[in-house]
């Protein structure tokens, strides 16, 4: 059976959103912890959130695994996809912050 038809089965997608979440969750704790960061214009995104003024941040899709290693527990807020791809993306990085 291909793994396109085995996705289809609901008793696959039970499974698949949790692990897939667990195991990306956890290489992105990995990866984190040896990243290195170089900022700019961190005194005026820091300065905007002591102050509560809402900010809008604007990335490539590609880039939300690293929001919450950049920005977690500031309360950021990201807009994703309803779909079961969209439904890994939540159920990662909401545990971290996001």
């Amino acid at each position: 059976m291909s793994l396109r038809r085995l996705r289809r089965r609901p008793a696959f997608a039970r499974l698949e959103v949790p692990v897939a979440a667990f195991a990306i969750r956890t290489a992105l704790r990995v990866l984190a912890a040896t990243l290195r960061w170089s900022r700019s214009g961190e005194a005026k995104l820091q300065q905007c959130h002591d102050r509560g003024v809402p900010v809008l941040l604007a990335f490539w899709h590609g880039r939300s695994a690293l929001v919450p290693v950049a920005y977690g527990g500031r309360g950021i807020c990201i807009m994703n996809s309803t779909h079961r791809d969209g439904e890994i993306v939540t159920r990662v990085l909401a545990p971290l912050g996001v």
